[in-house]
């Protein structure tokens, strides 16, 4: 049986089939692999720029361990690397901060908010991040693990901080709409149009039509509300479909997007479950815009890439 190291070194490699053969592994070993994992992911977060680039580890499929074992030690290392600037953190995660991050954050929660609500609250991280942070708050809302009330307040006292005159706060309110969707927050009604009405969220991000009828509703919409359901209880088979791991041959995109309940999509990019899912980009959209694919990242991240 591969030792702690040797798996570990192997999840951390840039080869495809090490990589898949030792999560495969890890599966069902959390208590001897979470003390190393955390060591990892905290070095990581310490030292960035050791950790990105063909030539060195790659920290990324740790985070899916973490979760997986629900190594709540782990989860201050992974909000330090979220709050990283947004060349490191991508540089560490990419798309894991867009498609997976929430969960992670949401598996490896140890119990108190603090750590968490501080990279919500953080202006200067990444807006994707901070959208992280929030919808996994949402999550353990939903898991009955953060107050409805708590939450409420939290989505209220961000949409009043932001300026449209800074270059990331409409990001951050499309992050305060999708949330707010997701939680069917009709009591945020007015603050949530609101945001459309002062340039504070994006209309090719979601439609301000679809929130304001969303948001009338009495009846949550189970579309919104399964997002929050996510979990990672077998990091290999949450992975298992990225192009990393597929040959060339079946990398190709897989037929046309979903329909959507009047989100925007665009471009192939991977979806939660390790899809490709494409549509064209439109025109004329700047390169720190968000993304019209809806995929949460930045155009300049995305289809514009």
């Amino acid at each position: 049986m591969a030792t702690t190291e040797q798996i570990l070194d192997a999840v951390s490699s840039r080869d495809p089939e090490r990589a898949a053969a030792a999560l495969q592994s890890a599966h069902g070993r959390g208590g001897e692999l979470i003390p190393s994992i955390v060591a990892r992911i905290q070095t990581a977060a310490a030292h960035p720029d050791e950790w990105h680039g063909q030539e060195h580890p790659n920290v990324g499929l740790l985070l899916f361990l973490a979760a997986e074992f629900r190594a709540t030690a782990a989860h201050e290392p992974i909000i330090h690397i979220l709050r990283l600037d947004d060349e490191r953190a991508y540089a560490l995660l990419g798309d894991i901060i867009t498609e997976h991050a929430p969960a992670i954050l949401a598996d490896t929660y140890p119990g108190t908010p603090e750590t968490l609500l501080t990279l919500v609250r953080d202006r200067t991280a990444d807006p994707f991040a901070r959208n992280a942070g929030l919808r996994a708050l949402a999550a353990l809302w939903k898991r009955g693990r953060y107050p409805r009330v708590d939450l409420l307040a939290l989505i209220t006292e961000l949409a009043t901080t932001l300026d449209a005159d800074e270059e990331n706060d409409p990001l951050v309110g499309n992050g305060l709409v999708d949330t707010a969707l997701h939680i069917h927050a009709t009591e945020l009604r007015d603050t949530i149009l609101g945001l459309y009405d002062l340039g504070l969220a994006e209309i090719n991000y979601i439609e301000p039509e679809y929130a304001a009828n969303a948001l009338a509703s009495t009846t949550p919409d189970p579309y919104e509300s399964e997002h929050l359901d996510r979990t990672i209880t077998d990091a290999w088979q949450t992975v298992r479909g990225w192009p990393f791991f597929q040959p060339e041959s079946a990398r190709a995109p897989a037929g046309p997007p979903p329909p959507q309940h009047g989100r925007t999509f665009s471009h192939t990019h991977i979806d939660s479950e390790g899809r490709s899912i494409p549509f064209s980009a439109p025109p004329k959209v700047g390169r720190n815009e968000p993304c019209p694919c809806g995929s949460g990242k930045k155009f300049k991240r995305c289809c514009g890439a």
